[in-house]
């Protein structure tokens, strides 16, 4: 059966299996697959379960007592939560202060924030970007969805108690919820920025939606009115809804990214809105779906959901050399899977299950019954993770020391190559009429922040506007407002863009419109990253359809010679900025360059 009686309270085994998905999710996306770029929406189906879950429990306790402890739902929520993120916050904080080069001030901070439930409006306030994959990155930044959680887990039972005491036939809880979810998911459509998302991403204003879909759920849906032995025709239609929500959510993990404009509101909606649908196919007694959730190994990594969602993202941080940021290591991400469960169930056993249940002054207590009680299984624990940490850093050494040798190897004549290009090119080329330039613009992110020195000592007048994390959408902005008259006959204007996230076809055709009758040469990217080969096709199509363009293939060069990018594995060094620059020069053979110093 789908439903069990565990002490009096409702337990549906099947949910273990969605929660099993949701985080398989989440993990996927965070070791950045290219297979499941949307693995973020599992954050979503969290959220939407939990209000499912907690509303369900609250309407019990309003049948049974007509009033809602809230005090003791605060203990209860207090005893599941905090002891394993205090132990998430207080190991990556040693690991940091003794293994790490981050800043343990920083790290500091964003522990405060993760203890007091804040990380999401702290991370608003620091301008952290969600998708920063390329400065040093936070191990703690996961937390921003817990924090919001434990936001709804505050006001949630004062709202819910209010509309019970002021519900009548005219205006019904669900209505109520309905409305506060439109509200935020107007919020979350109104405050949307393109070149810059995580306001509305980190948001508890913006993301309450789902929370407020799970509990509408939760108040039409109850538990424990569903009949067991519905009508054939009923399951049939449970299956089916089951099925085709199942898949929907699924494609959207393989389809969707966090950069689509789409989203925002959008998608998010629709993720909620499947998500609660296949949580009450799952739920129903009657349906046949949820033989699938309840899968023995999907229902033990669901019951560890939680350790696995508090772990996974330090560990895969701090057990990840910077010089293998963003390749696909296949035998270092399976070591650090089975790490991430090997600590998650350990968490599981020893942290979680014991405490929470157990009054404050008995954690003690019951964590020392819990390790005598499973000893054995302690100790295996942890020699296997100390067992797979000394495999891990072996793995990291000999694979950085690879990637050095190999593109060392690639690379000793890089520089050479090219200008033995640009001499030979200008040998046998004709003499052709070269087009007069008086202008050049250059708009890019950080990339060409690396390069901005050696491109204006190479071409006096150079005008070179560049930002960290810059995004196309952000670029066309500045087009529009800072340089749309400067753009003319006479002007070049080179882009490098596409490196912080992708864009679409009609971005690139309005910001050639844009730029009107200038000549474009375009920078493709170099980001090993999901969005990198749709940004590459896009210009490697748009600049052979229209003779108008230049594809300056910093992309080739790049991925054959990593000594000339930071540890990051994308920024330049100066070597790295040096032939940047050299092959921007190789395509200005066909201009005459006059530009007019500033």
């Amino acid at each position: 059966m789908p439903i069990s009686q565990q002490k009096k309270r409702i337990y549906i085994d099947g949910l273990d299996g969605l929660r099993a998905i949701a985080v398989l999710m989440v993990l996927t996306y965070h070791f950045r697959s290219h297979f499941v770029k949307g693995g973020f929406i599992g954050v979503d189906i969290f959220f939407v379960l939990s209000a499912y879950l907690i509303t369900n429990l609250l309407n019990d306790e309003w049948q049974k007592k007509e009033t809602i402890d809230i005090q003791a739902f605060w203990q209860r929520r207090f005893r599941r939560l905090i002891p394993a993120v205090v132990a998430v916050i207080l190991v990556t904080f040693i690991a940091i202060l003794f293994f790490s080069h981050t800043s343990w001030l920083n790290q500091l901070k964003d522990s405060l924030a993760a203890l007091t439930y804040t990380s999401n409006w702290w991370y608003i306030y620091k301008k952290v970007p969600y998708a920063d994959f390329f400065t040093q990155p936070t191990p703690l930044k996961h937390l921003w969805s817990l924090a919001v959680e434990a936001q709804f887990y505050l006001i949630y039972p004062f709202i819910f108690v209010y509309l019970k005491r002021k519900e009548d036939k005219a205006v019904k809880t669900w209505q109520v919820w309905g409305i506060f979810a439109l509200i935020s998911a107007i919020l979350m459509g109104l405050l949307y920025q393109p070149e810059s998302f995580d306001r509305v991403y980190y948001g508890t204003d913006t993301r309450f939606f789902s929370f407020m879909i799970g509990a509408i759920l939760g108040t039409v849906w109850p538990w424990g009115r569903l009949n067991a032995n519905p009508p054939q025709t009923v399951t049939r239609v449970l299956d089916i809804t089951g099925i085709i929500s199942f898949s929907v959510l699924m494609l959207l993990a393989i389809r969707v990214t966090e950069f689509q404009k789409w989203m925002y509101p959008v998608g998010f909606i629709v993720v909620s809105v499947f998500s609660a649908l296949l949580i009450a196919v799952i739920a129903h007694p009657g349906s046949r779906v949820h033989l699938f959730f309840e899968h023995p190994l999907l229902r033990w990594i669901g019951q560890r959901s939680y350790s696995i969602y508090l772990w996974h993202y330090p560990i895969i941080i701090l057990t990840t050399p910077s010089k293998l940021k963003f390749t696909q290591h296949f035998i270092l991400i399976l070591l650090q899977v089975v790490l991430i469960f090997i600590v998650a169930h350990f968490s599981y056993l020893f942290i979680e299950q014991p405490l929470k249940r157990s009054p404050l002054k008995k954690w003690g207590r019951d964590m020392k019954q819990a390790y005598h009680d499973n000893k054995r299984i302690a100790l295996n624990l942890l020699v296997s993770s100390s067992l797979l940490l000394s495999l891990i850093i072996g793995t990291n050494l000999v694979a950085a020391k690879s990637v050095e040798q190999q593109s060392d190897r690639k690379a000793k004549t890089v520089q050479t190559e090219i200008k033995e290009k640009d001499t030979i090119k200008t040998e046998e080329t004709e003499p052709i009429k070269k087009q007069t330039i008086n202008k050049m613009i250059v708009i890019g992110d950080s990339i060409i922040l690396g390069a901005e020195n050696e491109l204006k000592e190479r071409f006096p007048g150079i005008i070179v506007d560049a930002h960290v994390g810059r995004q196309m959408s952000e670029g066309i902005v500045l087009l529009e407002e800072k340089y749309h008259k400067e753009l003319g006959k006479e002007t070049l204007l080179i882009v490098e863009l596409g490196s912080n996230g992708p864009f679409s076809k009609r971005d690139l055709t309005h910001l050639l419109s844009l730029a009107g009758d200038s000549h474009v040469m375009f920078i493709n990217a170099y980001v090993p990253l999901n969005w990198q080969d749709e940004v590459n096709q896009l210009l490697w199509t748009a600049t052979h359809e229209n003779d108008k363009l230049t594809l300056v293939d910093w992309y080739s060069v790049a991925q054959s010679n990593l000594q000339l990018l930071e540890e990051d594995g994308v920024h330049l060094n100066p070597d790295g900025a040096s032939v940047y620059v050299d092959l921007i020069q190789q395509q200005l053979q066909s201009f005459d360059l006059i530009l007019k110093q500033p």
